[in-house]
């Protein structure tokens, strides 16, 4: 069953990860995000329900923006993180709000 409330957009940021208070990090991808939560990729041995930091890594290399969650699910290849705040700005910046705009038009225009 599906329980998500926020639109998930498919995105591939590379992040530095640091779970257990910093004292153990990893390199990941984030491979997908909502302003609820998102998918990581990584071998970070993050357990559930464990809290999780992410550094989003600019292009130039530089560490940029600051997101912290909750480790929600495990799989082999990475964990779902509920954000501790609304990532609001990671979904402007990527310019994906504009698309939240579209859709929330589209659906008033059609009459959904």
């Amino acid at each position: 069953m599906e329980r998500r409330s926020a639109p998930r957009y498919q995105v591939a940021i590379p992040v530095y990860a640091q779970a257990h208070s910093g004292a153990v990090s990893s390199k990941g991808y984030l491979l997908d995000v909502s302003l609820s939560g998102g998918f990581l990729v990584t071998t970070l041995p993050a357990e559930l329900n464990s809290l999780i930091s992410l550094r989003l890594i600019e292009t130039n290399g530089e560490m940029g923006q600051r997101l912290e969650g909750q480790v929600v699910r495990r799989s082999f290849v990475g964990v779902g993180i509920a954000w501790s705040e609304p990532a609001t700005e990671l979904i402007r910046s990527l310019g994906l709000d504009r698309e939240m705009d579209e859709d929330s038009t589209s659906s008033t225009a059609s009459g959904t």
